[in-house]
């Protein structure tokens, strides 16, 4: 299986998206799958200019339906990928380019085990947190109306986004955990709890930068 060449160069900018199927209703609710989310990741990184002639001849030859694996970190170990798209930019007189693929994660193995409880996230913003509030005023009627009768359920919802800086070690285990919890299962941050479906972790020799998106999960 061919792999995708690892790089030297840094940063490394690693963004995942988990898109869990999400099922509408005529009364306005919405309620996600919690089997096991499709995932995409875009991969930006840089390259020498014969590494990029190398990769795309190989991509090329993949046409988007060979597998790929990619060693980079060690809980990547394991993954397969398929690339259904690359850009490129190039630098410098042609001798660098930047290159953003995106990638499809493939399954390989058994299903990742359920979690069974809320694992608090590890994280310390490094600057204040964006937070924005959507009210959800629902009749209990048929669909959505501006009205005010009352609600079984807490109408707001926040979106926090934040960043933060951390060494390799724990960027690991974030990355992982919000990979178990895939956008469905909550985990819980400063005494609430929330869901992450977005998350970028942006790689440097000796520390990462993590950014994410929290939304409030009501249970």
């Amino acid at each position: 299986m061919p792999q995708l060449p690892f790089t030297h160069y840094y940063p490394i900018d690693i963004t995942t998206k988990a898109e869990p199927m999400v099922v509408g209703f005529s009364e306005g609710y919405k309620q996600q799958s919690s089997f096991e989310p499709l995932k995409s990741t875009r991969l930006n990184y840089l390259v020498s200019a014969q590494d990029t002639t190398n990769l795309i001849t190989t991509l090329d030859s993949a046409s988007g339906v060979n597998t790929f694996t990619w060693l980079f970190r060690p809980h990547y170990t394991l993954k397969q990928w398929r690339v259904a798209s690359f850009s490129e930019r190039i630098y410098d007189d042609n001798r660098l380019s930047e290159l953003s693929l995106d990638l499809t994660e493939i399954r390989v193995g058994l299903p990742q085990p359920i979690p069974t409880d809320i694992t608090p996230l590890p994280l310390t913003p490094d600057a204040a947190p964006t937070i924005t509030r959507n009210y959800l005023v629902r009749s209990p009627n048929l669909g959505s109306f501006p009205d005010r009768k009352p609600e079984p359920l807490n109408p707001k919802v926040d979106k926090i986004e934040l960043t933060s800086t951390v060494d390799l070690d724990n960027a690991d285990s974030i990355d992982l955990l919000l990979e178990r919890c895939r956008g469905v299962y909550p985990l819980s941050w400063q005494n609430s709890t929330y869901t992450c479906k977005d998350w970028r972790i942006t790689y440097n020799p000796e520390s990462a930068e993590i950014g994410l998106t929290l939304e409030t999960v009501i249970l």
